[in-house]
């Protein structure tokens, strides 16, 4: 189903009586991530917190879904630190759809805290969420956070998959990163100091915590709609 057609629909429930249930929301939000259509998404957020209608996992999911797509990804973050609020940000897949859209926008810096604050709020990551990190690192020119990424991963435990392979910097062998990353965690550090003249942030790598954008919920500070 279209999102005009599952709009239509949400539209004509008080006319025949119905009542917008959970269910109803989602399934509107849900059609909204299907064509991209952050801006709709977004005022259908403000109506839920209007209405009082209670949201849970799925419907943060589709909202942060819908911005991905259109690589809105301040409002992706926004979203993500309301579900953490609401606890609705409990599980995996609400970070990795914020986790998506900073590396479909070419936001490393933005993924890394993603994964940074997962980590800190003991949700579970896997190689899939590092994966896409990684990769994101790798397409803004910072080999050196790929490493440091790659590090992490073999500290927490994480193992690595096929697709790891393909996230490593070019040049680099996914045997070369374990190389780097071993030795009781400090060698991560001298493959930075390899890639110190890459293109980009040239800073030593360093953890940040996700920095909430504002809340967009009524009364909230709100967050401008982004140029990128």
């Amino acid at each position: 189903m279209g999102w005009k057609r599952a709009l239509s629909l949400l539209r004509a429930m008080p006319e025949a009586r119905l009542d917008a249930n959970q269910r109803t929301w989602n399934a509107v939000l849900r059609a909204c991530e299907s064509d991209a259509q952050w801006e709709l998404a977004l005022s259908l957020m403000r109506e839920l917190w209007l209405t009082g209608v209670d949201k849970n996992t799925q419907t943060f999911l589709a909202a942060i879904g819908a911005c991905a797509r259109a690589k809105k990804w301040q409002v992706a973050l926004a979203l993500l630190e309301d579900a953490h609020l609401e606890r609705a940000a409990t599980e995996p897949h609400v970070y990795c759809a914020a986790l998506s859209a900073c590396a479909k926008a070419s936001r490393w810096q933005a993924a890394l805290r993603v994964v940074f604050t997962m980590v800190s709020r003991t949700v579970w990551v896997d190689a899939a969420t590092y994966n896409v990190a990684i990769d994101a690192c790798a397409a803004g020119r910072q080999p050196a956070r790929a490493f440091q990424l790659l590090h992490e991963m073999q500290t927490l435990g994480v193992q690595a998959d096929r697709w790891t392979e393909t996230a490593v910097p070019d040049g680099w062998s996914l045997a070369d990163a374990r190389w780097a990353c071993a030795g009781g965690g400090g060698r991560w550090e001298e493959a930075w100091a390899i890639f110190a003249a890459a293109p980009g942030d040239r800073s030593a790598p360093q953890k940040h915590g996700l920095r909430p954008l504002g809340s967009l919920r009524p009364g909230g500070r709100g967050v401008a709609p982004p140029g990128g």
